[in-house]
């Protein structure tokens, strides 16, 4: 018998008791408490927002990190299903899926053979692949136009977005957008790992107007 852990949101997320019907159905008990004793063989969290979502996972992977999460989403990208997965989730089902797909993705999971498409699992490699050691920061860097490392530079300064506007002389959608596409490019989350990437990278985080200027040029060069 499998004691599956249902966090509390899924209450608003589908129909809960059907969920619980379900488990009961297949001969697993429904847990009320992840610190139980002995603790849950899987834990089922709802999508809501993906970044939240994503806290969510890594914060019940920390607490029981030898319990698998699945990811319950309602018609998640493959992006967020990645960024899922790098959360700590070892499945997702959709909530367009039927019930059955759900029980068969738990004992599947528990099993260690959690079922999972041939793109994102191919996504996945590619990301490993990507930061490992024989990818250094110098080569991601490197992927960026000049424009992107002048927001690079800035973005390892502190700066924030409205800051890099006014630096720049750009409107703050547009920094957006460009922040957006170095985060993308560097294969980053956030910007403290664009950070780092900046320093591993011998990018410059302080400098003259000069040196500025040079790495933010627009022009035939930047593009």
């Amino acid at each position: 018998m499998l004691r599956v852990y249902v966090c509390a949101m899924v209450h608003e997320f589908m129909l809960c008791d059907a969920l619980k019907a379900a488990l009961r159905a297949a001969k697993h008990q429904v847990c009320d408490d992840l610190e139980s004793d002995p603790p849950p063989n899987v834990v089922i969290a709802p999508i809501e927002s993906v970044e939240g979502s994503c806290r969510l996972i890594a914060q019940i992977s920390d607490r029981r990190p030898a319990t698998p999460v699945v990811a319950l989403g309602d018609r998640c990208a493959e992006d967020e299903i990645v960024a899922l997965i790098e959360a700590g989730a070892k499945a997702y089902v959709d909530r367009s899926q039927s019930l059955g797909q759900l029980l068969f993705t738990i004992d599947a999971t528990v099993q260690k053979r959690a079922p999972a498409s041939a793109r994102v699992t191919a996504r996945v490699i590619r990301k490993l692949q990507y930061f490992s050691d024989d990818v250094s920061p110098s080569s991601r860097v490197n992927g960026l136009t000049q424009r992107e490392r002048g927001i690079l530079h800035l973005i390892a300064r502190g700066c924030s977005n409205k800051q890099i506007a006014d630096n720049l002389a750009i409107s703050a959608n547009t920094v957006k957008n460009h922040v957006h596409q170095v985060l993308e490019k560097l294969q980053v989350r956030g910007r403290r790992d664009a950070a780092r990437i900046a320093l591993l990278s011998n990018v410059p985080t302080t400098g003259s107007t000069q040196k500025l200027a040079a790495l933010t040029r627009v022009g035939p060069a930047a593009r």
